[in-house]
């Protein structure tokens, strides 16, 4: 009963990362976006882009510690968790 109930919240909070992984990663498309906007201009604005380009820096190290943490919860192999491998003990 309690395997049960750890492997379910286990694949809740892959779930949730993943969610918040691909939220992170269209904030990035959108900041790039931006920072070639910015880049357009006549003249350019470059501090515009440096900001764009920090808040690019910003969201890919969220990003990083996001997924580090959520394979440290359950390592993904082919989509799916390894049953056992989050401290099931």
């Amino acid at each position: 009963m309690f395997a049960f109930a750890a492997e379910a919240a286990i694949a809740l909070e892959i779930t949730r990362r993943e969610r918040q992984l691909r939220e992170l990663q269209m904030q990035l498309a959108h900041t790039n976006i931006a920072a070639l906007h910015f880049l357009d201009r006549n003249p350019p604005d470059l501090q515009e882009v440096r900001e764009a380009l920090a808040a690019v820096k910003d969201a890919d190290h969220r990003q990083s510690n996001a997924r580090a943490h959520a394979e440290s919860v359950a390592p993904i192999r082919s989509g799916r968790y390894e049953r056992g491998s989050a401290g099931s003990d």
